[in-house]
């Protein structure tokens, strides 16, 4: 019966990693040099600058609140 529950949760586990990795292909395929997507070209400027424009609103999360967003973070920037 354990070792079911851990196969149920090794499942989910690698079902979830799964996901991130398509989620994260996606990005990496959307910013090769053939097809930059300009809004995803945006998104990380503005990450890796700490930018914002006048007309928006920026809420600031704990770090352990973005967890997706601090692992896409570039890890030479601990910003």
């Amino acid at each position: 019966m354990q070792l079911n529950q851990q196969l149920k949760q090794t499942h989910a586990l690698a079902d979830a990693v799964s996901g991130q990795r398509h989620e994260l292909e996606n990005r990496v395929q959307r910013l090769s040099n053939s097809s930059i997507d300009p809004d995803l070209l945006d998104e990380r400027v503005r990450l890796m600058l700490n930018l914002a424009r006048s007309d928006e609103v920026v809420i600031m999360l704990p770090r352990a609140a973005m967890p997706a967003i601090a692992s896409t973070q570039d890890v030479s920037n601990p910003n």
